[in-house]
């Protein structure tokens, strides 16, 4: 269309009481946001990998790349230099300081992922102090003796915890269907709850197994 053919267009659309609609500039992706391309993110960021998050990422164009490149307070997040939630476990309470993003974890695959003195049961980091009314989680349905965890293998002499029972080398849960095992499957072969899962076969409908334990998806 000609100039003079837009310009009459707009007289039209003016005259007429009808509203023009003028486009605002395209949405970007945000830094630490996906992308494929240095079009999807801002002006100032560019596509690029981010070790942090094994991905493709919009990051600030020419930015920090490593916690090196900042202040010892402050953590490199997606290019910016930002201030750091945690550099040590001190400051996290039941869980261990990220180092790669220097941020608390907040749940756990691993005991590695908790503080000092706190292991990692179903995604929480708990206190390894045992009691028995937390013997079944922290000691994984092993007796608790003076707030240690006994050795399952030893159940015939210490016994198990509250709702378990000693299959003579365990302690398991006795189950006769989905019900008794929360969000873990009945092995009714054996008569017993999965207690870790490796498929989502092993947990209950409704859930599936990330990091060996059943989680809502």
């Amino acid at each position: 269309m000609s100039a003079a053919g837009r310009l009459l267009v707009l007289v039209v659309a003016l005259g007429s009481g009808g509203c023009l609609r003028l486009e605002g500039p395209p949405p970007y992706t945000d830094d630490g946001e996906g992308c494929e391309s240095d079009s999807q993110c801002a002006p100032t960021s560019a596509c690029e990998y981010d070790p942090a998050v094994s991905a493709y990422v919009c990051r600030v164009r020419g930015g920090c790349t490593g916690h090196a490149d900042c202040p010892t307070d402050l953590a490199c997040v997606f290019g910016s230099c930002t201030a750091a939630e945690c550099t040590s476990d001190a400051t996290c309470g039941a869980y261990a300081c990220n180092q790669t993003l220097r941020q608390c974890f907040d749940s756990c695959a691993s005991s590695t992922q908790c503080g000092s003195g706190r292991v990692c049961r179903d995604g929480e980091c708990l206190s390894s102090t045992c009691t028995s009314s937390s013997a079944a989680q922290v000691c994984d349905g092993a007796a608790c003796d003076a707030g240690v965890c006994m050795s399952a293998i030893d159940c015939d002499t210490y016994g198990c915890a509250a709702g378990y029972q000693c299959d003579g080398i365990n302690c398991v849960r006795p189950c006769t269907s989905n019900a008794e095992c929360e969000r873990y499957a009945c092995y009714t072969a054996f008569g017993e709850c999965y207690e870790n899962c490796y498929l989502d076969t092993d947990c209950q409908p409704g859930f599936e197994c990330k990091d060996n334990f059943c989680q809502v998806p």
